[in-house]
């Protein structure tokens, strides 16, 4: 996935939102004239590449990846 290469770094204590996780990669894709799909889609795509799927205080997102640089 080049996005997470471009626009993130692992880390397995960071916790990132789903939203926010998406919104990032729907930026991306658009300006990298990629086909952006759903969030399912890209949930799906994120635990293929090992990133674990976390509630944190009712919110839903991500363990073991940092936004990072032009994401932010």
């Amino acid at each position: 996935m080049a996005w997470m290469s471009d626009w993130c770094e692992r880390d397995p204590n960071a916790w990132e939102s789903s939203t926010g996780l998406f919104a990032a990669w729907k930026a991306w894709a658009e300006r990298s004239g990629e086909y952006v799909g759903t969030i399912r889609r890209f949930a799906q795509a994120l635990e293929r590449h090992g990133i674990t799927f976390l509630r944190k205080n009712k919110a839903r997102g991500y363990v073991g990846l940092r936004l990072v640089g032009d994401a932010r």
